[in-house]
């Protein structure tokens, strides 16, 4: 998680000056806590720059010609959740409902009524962690509006599966491939193999066509992202 390829212990130095409570390399930090790493590493950009005397300039600007532009990457990040269209509009005003993950007023929110969670994502462990570092103690209960339950990293270090890859990268392949292995393997297992051939996936993806990857966004995404995207054992038993 380091920012940088030589000092691959940089993060967990900054975890353990600014929140050592969080500093063990093996636990899980909230993405909340990266933002803020993030953000300390450009406050120190800028006083180098001075220093130095860089002159640091950010330029905003429009560029209508897309026929200049070779790649054009979207990075919008995670959007703010829809409203549940199954819900009353009222609600929305309510000090009951919470639309905004990123910007919870825990100041309205009772300490004894019971917490419901629409989404069963890592936002949700940020969320579950928060609460509970605050102090509230009640019974949170989160609902997958695709019906997905998160998984956790493998706990056995043993687990080796290096020597296993397939021998077609098409998106049919792929699915065969780790269909079989599902069946054939416990679930730590499963997990460890994806871990193992996770330096192939950016490749894999590049190789798609079109159609495999609007494939891929339609029906596979949210289940991939289940075995993908995982929390530490420690937080699961939590």
């Amino acid at each position: 998680m380091s920012a940088f390829p030589d000092k691959p212990n940089d993060f967990v130095a900054f975890l353990q000056k600014e929140f050592p409570s969080v500093s063990d390399p093996e636990s899980f930090v909230p993405r909340s806590l990266y933002g803020a790493y993030l953000k300390h590493l450009w406050k120190g950009t800028i006083l180098l720059a001075k220093e130095k005397n860089i002159v640091l300039q950010l330029n905003q600007a429009y560029l209508p010609d897309l026929s200049m532009i070779d790649c054009v990457v979207l990075a919008t990040g995670n959007e703010i959740p829809r409203f549940p269209k199954e819900l009353d509009l009222d609600l929305k005003s309510s000090s009951y409902y919470q639309g905004n993950p990123w910007n919870i007023d825990f100041h309205s929110i009772s300490r004894k009524l019971p917490l419901f969670i629409l989404g069963n994502g890592l936002t949700m462990v940020d969320t579950v962690l928060r609460l509970r570092h605050l102090g509230f103690e009640q019974k949170i209960t989160a609902l997958s509006s695709h019906g997905f339950q998160m998984l956790a990293h493998p706990t056995s270090k043993k687990i080796n599966f290096n020597h296993v890859k397939p021998t077609k990268t098409d998106l049919v392949s792929l699915l065969h491939f780790f269909n079989l292995k599902r069946k054939a393997l416990s679930m730590e297992e499963f997990l460890a193999l994806i871990d193992s051939l996770r330096p192939n996936f950016t490749q894999w993806w590049k190789g798609f066509s079109l159609l495999e990857k609007k494939m891929f966004v339609q029906r596979l995404r949210h289940f991939w992202g289940t075995v993908r995207h995982r929390i530490p054992a420690e937080i699961e038993k939590k």
